[in-house]
C-alpha cells in the first residue's frame, strides 16, 4: 500500500501470557483480580497519541475481552 504510513507496536505480555501489559509506549494496568484494564499510561506523557496507537490499543483490549468471554462460555 504505497503512500500509507505503517505502524508497528511491540506487545509485552504478563508472566502467564494472558494479558497484554505494554503496547509500544503504552502501559496497561489491570484491577486487583487482573481481569479488567483500569488505566493506560503513556511512557512519555508529553508525546501525543497517534491514531494508529489508539487503534492498536482498542483492538488489543477488544481481542482480550473476546478471548476472556469465549473462555468463560466454554467453562459453563
Amino acid at each position: 500500500m504505497a503512500g500509507r504510513p505503517t505502524c508497528a507496536y511491540e506487545l509485552e505480555y504478563d508472566g502467564g501470557g494472558s494479558r497484554v501489559r505494554v503496547i509500544g509506549p503504552l502501559r496497561i494496568f489491570y484491577d486487583r483480580l487482573g481481569t479488567r484494564p483500569i488505566r493506560v499510561q503513556l511512557q512519555d506523557e508529553g508525546q501525543p497519541l497517534s491514531d494508529g496507537l489508539l487503534l492498536a490499543l482498542f483492538l488489543v483490549l477488544f481481542w482480550q475481552k473476546q478471548s476472556w468471554e469465549s473462555a468463560q462460555r466454554s467453562r459453563s
